[in-house]
């Protein structure tokens, strides 16, 4: 017996959007004192109720633009302020490039990644790896990494093949 599959394609008209069911909409009350200030807002009745929803999101983010400032340590990067106007500014990646704290990392990073740098670069990750107390098993294993990989080697690793061992590598 053969299998026999069918399909159906088609379009709806312009007409109204499909309700849906109340119990299928998911619905969050979020109440608090969101302006930054710490006195009280005022009564609750005299509110103004926004309404979010995934059309007007950004917008009302750009508005508020929440922002908070915290007491990290004593020093020189004892105090961080984050602002956020977007969802996107939540991500890890976007705080990583635009936080001064992260700074030095950013130059040591663009460092490790440049060919005629990395040398100086990898040696100062050495020092400060001395200064934390890391083991000499650690730092082995940290050298291994921070050495750059030829790229004949990477091919290989690539194509399920072994490629060649560490101490090849830095021959």
């Amino acid at each position: 017996m053969a299998a026999h599959m069918e399909f159906e394609f088609g379009l709806r008209g312009s007409g109204a959007a499909p309700q849906r069911k109340p119990a299928s909409v998911m619905r969050i009350l979020l109440m608090g004192n969101f302006s930054g200030y710490a006195e009280a807002a005022g009564p609750l009745d005299r509110r103004a109720i926004r309404q979010v929803d995934v059309d007007n999101f950004e917008q009302l983010m750009a508005r508020y633009a929440p922002s908070v400032s915290l007491q990290l340590s004593e020093g020189e990067h004892a105090r961080v302020d984050l602002s956020f106007s977007e969802l996107g500014d939540f991500h890890p990646d976007s705080l990583f490039q635009r936080l001064d704290l992260f700074k030095g990392l950013r130059q040591l990073r663009g460092r490790l990644l440049d060919a005629n740098m990395f040398s100086a670069a990898a040696a100062e990750l050495r020092r400060e790896a001395s200064v934390v107390g890391l083991s000499s098993a650690t730092e082995e294993t940290a050298d291994a990494l921070l050495s750059p990989e030829p790229e004949g080697d990477m091919f290989e690793r690539l194509l399920g093949r072994e490629a060649s061992t560490p101490a090849t590598r830095e021959a």
